[in-house]
């Protein structure tokens, strides 16, 4: 499956689209939704899909009240510079930005010292994959191994994980510890809603640590029109 699209109206999901290949017929969906009077889309599609339904969806005046993208946003960035408005989009990742104090808060002159050493590596501050690896690496030494006992072999790392949990956000990205399940797997690993406000992104959680003041409606298509032709599309730069 290369692409998934669902579709919610005030009494629930009321359509699922899954495709494989090309996202075709974007116009004929479009309608589709709107029969069923849906009022909230959730994309996890390549960018080209995504654009295609962006648009499919914009001609058919769907009057909609949220467009959530699940993972990479970067055709939303792309329609910004195109003069396009993507104001109050909401985006589901794993990352995103984060108040800077609350870093300073958490990992105190650590979060300076690790920001100063990816800098002198790279000329340039840590992008927010960059910043995903060193909160896992954080993450690990200061909130599970110190939980271990003995020496660290794989078998005494998986033994003090299992039922490890710990509710205080940490982290680089507020997550908490939660191997309670068994998995093996951070069930406490924070989600990233991020929406786009006046042409950058901000995020509206985790709680504690978000950057939004407050959460936008999302535009009728008509007034997002009319920010286009004001250019206020982009006013801020990504």
């Amino acid at each position: 499956m290369r692409g998934l699209m669902l579709s919610a109206a005030a009494s629930g999901l009321v359509l699922t689209h899954e495709y494989n290949d090309n996202l075709n017929d974007t116009a004929a969906l479009a309608r589709e939704m709107k029969r069923a009077q849906v009022n909230v889309i959730f994309v996890s599609a390549f960018e080209l899909d995504a654009v295609a339904l962006w648009f499919a969806v914009r001609q058919a005046d769907l009057p909609l009240k949220a467009w959530v993208q699940i993972g990479s946003e970067s055709y939303l960035r792309n329609l910004c510079e195109e003069g396009y408005s993507g104001q109050a989009v909401l985006t589901v990742n794993r990352t995103g930005t984060i108040r800077t104090a609350f870093r300073t808060d958490t990992l105190g002159e650590l979060y300076d010292i690790y920001q100063a050493a990816y800098l002198r590596a790279h000329n340039t501050r840590p992008s927010l994959i960059a910043d995903l690896s060193a909160s896992g690496v954080y993450m690990l030494l200061y909130g599970a191994l110190p939980q271990i006992e003995g020496e660290y072999t794989s078998e005494t790392v998986q033994a003090g994980l299992t039922g490890l949990r710990n509710d205080t956000q940490s982290g680089l990205f507020a997550d908490t510890l939660d191997f309670s399940s068994g998995a093996g797997t951070n069930a406490g690993a924070s989600v990233i809603i991020s929406q786009q406000q006046g042409g950058e992104t901000c995020s509206l959680s985790p709680t504690g640590a978000a950057t939004c003041l407050t959460r936008l409606s999302f535009p009728t298509w008509r007034e997002r029109a009319l920010q286009e032709a004001e250019g206020l599309a982009c006013d801020v730069d990504y």
